[in-house]
């Protein structure tokens, strides 16, 4: 009984199935060096790689310049599309206070107060938010709320206690 493969071929087809499994069958990715995997998506595509327009035509996503800007940028002045004024020319909430105030849990208690301008009218009126966030923001006694808002809010002010 003599078997029809010898031990030096089988030897040598399974080195060439592991070779073509190593070298031929390698990511297309791999195979092309550095060049990023095509992207269907619609975006900017330097999110997900930064050289991907160095490698193919820009689309109507590409902005020219550099995707992410290092250091750190200043704005003077407001940097808004009305020019600090809302939504058909009424004015804009205005905050005038705000405050976090730290507690023993892991909560904190946020103390907003702010200009709120409201129906058809120009006048503003005063609106002192107080919000405990956090996840032990139901712990917070009302009563401290009560307290701080009493504190940290001026006299003519509605006050709104968010528990």
């Amino acid at each position: 009984m003599s078997s029809v493969l010898s031990l030096p071929a089988v030897r040598s087809s399974v080195a060439a199935v592991l070779a073509f499994a190593v070298f031929g069958a390698a990511p297309a990715e791999a195979r092309r060096g550095d060049r990023p995997a095509r992207c269907d998506v619609t975006h900017d595509h330097r999110s997900h790689a930064a050289n991907y327009y160095d490698f193919y035509a820009a689309d109507r996503f590409y902005r020219a310049g550099p995707y992410r800007t290092a250091g750190v940028s200043v704005t003077i002045g407001r940097n808004d599309y009305y020019g600090g004024r809302g939504y058909r020319g009424r004015p804009r909430n205005q905050i005038v206070f705000r405050d976090v105030i730290p507690t023993r849990g892991q909560a904190r208690i946020i103390v907003t107060e702010e200009i709120v301008y409201r129906g058809r009218s120009n006048r503003g009126r005063r609106v002192c938010t107080i919000a405990p966030v956090g996840r032990d923001a139901n712990l917070v006694p009302y009563r401290r709320l009560q307290r701080i808002a009493a504190q940290s809010c001026s006299r003519g002010a509605a006050v709104r206690i968010r528990a």
